[in-house]
């Protein structure tokens, strides 16, 4: 059977810098990673869910008053999304992000994932230990059933975006910078970061795919000289 991989995006919002820290907010989008520039529709509808903070207390998450006060500083629309609407207790944030992607999945008849995280030793670390705690799936070999993805599944968006740009833009200064703007976002909302990680990585993968198929081709005009010579 031919693998057939769905990329999906996924962003969190925490109350600590530690891998055991509360989080407070979910995102995640699956998308096309070839999709650079074209206004395709979703493959699915967008995961966006604020969680309560005092459910995390109660799965001794962690919190930390530097990352508190760090909060308080961001702007007004960051903080809104955490003073506004009904957040959800962590457990069942962690279940409907799962029943998400096992319906992206679905829909698109997806063998296998690529889960793209803005480093996977933070975001990837987090939620892994989320629902490790919560769903008290402590096993130490094997894959841990709770998770919705595999651990050989994550993708590092840092470390894709860094090393294309060096390669392929070695005069930036900030590699990001040699990236065209995306507008309209705020930091540190969820979705708008996972909306800027998918522009992130749908640039390089079009430049690495545009560079590939320029050398594929002359090769080919190579081949087809070669007899003349």
């Amino acid at each position: 059977m031919e693998k057939k991989i769905l990329d999906i995006a996924i962003d969190i919002e925490t109350l600590s810098r530690k891998p055991t820290a509360a989080i407070i907010a979910i995102a995640a989008r699956p998308f096309n990673i070839e999709g650079w520039g074209d206004d395709e529709k979703p493959i699915g509808e967008p995961f966006n869910k604020t969680a309560d903070a005092s459910s995390c207390a109660m799965y001794g998450l962690d919190f930390d008053k530097g990352t508190i006060q760090y909060w308080s500083k961001q702007s007004k629309r960051a903080k809104d999304q955490f003073l506004y609407g009904w957040a959800a207790p962590i457990k069942v944030a962690l279940e409907n992000l799962k029943d998400a992607i096992e319906k992206w999945k679905t829909g698109y008849h997806a063998t296998d994932l690529r889960v793209w995280m803005q480093g996977t030793d933070f975001d990837g670390a987090v939620l892994r230990n989320a629902y490790i705690t919560i769903f008290d799936d402590d096993k130490t070999m094997g894959e841990n059933e709770s998770l919705p993805w595999k651990h050989d599944e994550l993708r590092d968006s840092r470390t894709f975006i860094v090393e294309h740009m060096r390669r392929f833009h070695p005069e930036a200064e900030n590699p990001y910078s040699a990236i065209p703007p995306l507008g309209g976002l705020t930091k540190h909302v969820a979705d708008d970061d996972v909306k800027q990680l998918i522009h992130n990585v749908q640039f390089c993968w079009y430049e690495q795919t545009e560079a590939d198929n320029l050398r594929n081709a002359q090769n080919h005009f190579k081949e087809i000289l070669r007899p003349c010579q």
